[in-house]
């Protein structure tokens, strides 16, 4: 998953760095991509690796009660102060 997302995002924002680099009119088109070949791993790791286990954890929980039926019918009520 990691590899497949930064396949993605690289030439993405490889192509708008350049869009930003052609617009200031500047002629620092490998440094733009330099940084952006170091950015956007960093970028990958930041979305897709540290939410795995913890969002894996809730999935299993949520589909585990869905299958069981729990919370099935259940209706949560809010009470407002804003009427008083």
């Amino acid at each position: 998953m990691y590899a497949v997302s930064f396949l993605v995002m690289l030439p993405i924002y490889v192509v708008m760095s350049f869009v930003v680099v052609a617009y200031e009119e500047s002629s620092h088109y490998v440094e733009a991509a330099a940084f952006t070949v170091v950015a956007v791993p960093v970028l990958v790791y930041v979305v897709v690796l540290p939410g795995v286990g913890h969002v894996r954890l809730a999935q299993q929980w949520a589909a585990r009660h869905e299958r069981s039926g729990d919370g099935a019918g259940r209706q949560l009520h809010v009470r407002s102060s804003a009427g008083k």
